[in-house]
């Protein structure tokens, strides 16, 4: 199944975001990277639940801050 991730940051500090960091998808234990300007299609395996999170990376490296996690059961 293909899932559609877009990732928008607030107003306020999307200037900031956008200019030093790197979004990336973490579905399971897989990293994706996302991209600002338009979603992208994942493609996730889903027998059973799963967990994706979303987060930014500063200058594309380090730890991977601002973690957002959603579980999705199974079918």
């Amino acid at each position: 199944m293909k899932y559609r991730i877009a990732i928008k940051a607030h107003w306020v500090s999307s200037w900031f975001l956008k200019l030093l960091s790197k979004p990336v998808a973490v579905v399971g234990h897989a990293e994706h990277p996302l991209t600002w300007s338009e979603p992208t299609e994942i493609e996730i395996e889903q027998d059973a639940p799963v967990r994706i999170g979303v987060g930014v990376r500063y200058f594309g490296r380090g730890k991977l801050l601002g973690v957002s996690v959603t579980e999705l059961p199974a079918r």
